[in-house]
């Protein structure tokens, strides 16, 4: 690659300076692992299964024989590796007569290409969770779907629940918000038993910042509060966090600590940076490659809204 013909200014004196983009982006790339469990791999696909509990014991007449009741199982759901994977090739002449510093930078730059395709793939679970086309739950619907399914309801429980809903279309405010938090008091086991689950973080959008932080603070005079009355303890044990790496218009979520939910990423191959030197145009070649798998068997402990 002639990059003298796509960067003339660099070889041109008389500039006070070029600036470069890089920035901080750094600072940003690492923020899904807050959110997703983190695992490493040594096979080129993950796949699940899972299966329903027992019901209640039932009452007996005397004499009477023990019923018997099967665990049911789901079919499997597969988590795929993907290979990523990015190169640069600087002449001799461009890397000599760069008067500015900037391909001297290209394996910094590789370096961060690799580390946004990971990050990417993590925020990718939330910003494709309302479709089926990239990934689905073992229920075979998307992560956040108003009729995911219980895998064997017993009948037996509080309202005899047969699905259930982690999503919703309203925008982020203190009714919607109180809704999602009610979701999570009714998270239900694969019987459909209660089985409630405490909410962690309300990830936000830079415009809904200032919104989640009076939602969750605690004191008087909040949002939605009226007159003296204080913030439900329920809403200030949340963490609010602003991610603009969601992509959806008006996204919001409600997310459980990590140990809750099964939003996964399985590292194969951690972004590596290669350097060559082509021996026919003795030019610098920087490569990187990487290779990670994300997905999800269950909704549980997530909640997101899309107005």
């Amino acid at each position: 690659m002639n990059m003298t013909s796509n960067l003339p200014n660099l070889i041109a004196p008389g500039l006070s300076g070029c600036y470069k983009d890089e920035w901080k982006r750094d600072t940003g790339l690492d923020q899904y692992k807050q959110f997703v469990n983190i695992e490493t791999s040594d096979q080129a696909y993950e796949e699940y299964t899972k299966t329903s509990g027992i019901g209640p014991a039932v009452e007996l007449t005397e004499n009477q024989v023990i019923p018997t009741e099967d665990i049911v199982g789901s079919g499997k759901l597969k988590i795929s590796q993907k290979t990523f994977g990015k190169a640069v090739e600087i002449s001799v002449q461009m890397w000599q007569d760069d008067l500015y510093g900037v391909v001297s930078r290209a394996g910094k730059l590789l370096a961060a290409a690799g580390k946004t395709a990971f990050a990417l793939q993590g925020f990718d679970l939330f910003n494709a969770g309302f479709v089926t086309t990239t990934r689905t739950t073992l229920d075979t619907l998307a992560l956040f779907s108003a009729a995911h399914t219980l895998l064997n309801p017993s009948g037996l429980a509080p309202g005899n629940p047969t699905t259930f809903s982690n999503t919703a279309t309203a925008a982020l405010g203190y009714d919607s918000l109180q809704a999602a938090i009610e979701s999570f008091a009714l998270s239900y086991d694969e019987q459909g038993f209660p089985s409630a689950i405490t909410p962690k973080f309300l990830v936000v959008k830079s415009a809904d910042m200032m919104l989640a932080e009076q939602l969750t603070s605690a004191g008087r005079g909040q949002y939605g509060v009226a007159n003296n009355e204080v913030q439900p303890s329920a809403f200030t044990k949340i963490t609010p966090v602003v991610c603009d790496w969601l992509t959806n218009t008006g996204q919001w979520l409600l997310l459980g600590a990590k140990a809750d939910h099964d939003l996964m990423m399985f590292i194969r191959m951690q972004p590596i940076l290669k350097h060559y030197d082509n021996p026919f145009t003795m030019g610098a070649l920087f490569s990187t490659m990487g290779r990670c798998a994300v997905g999800h068997v269950v909704p549980n402990g997530v909640y997101s809204a899309k107005p």
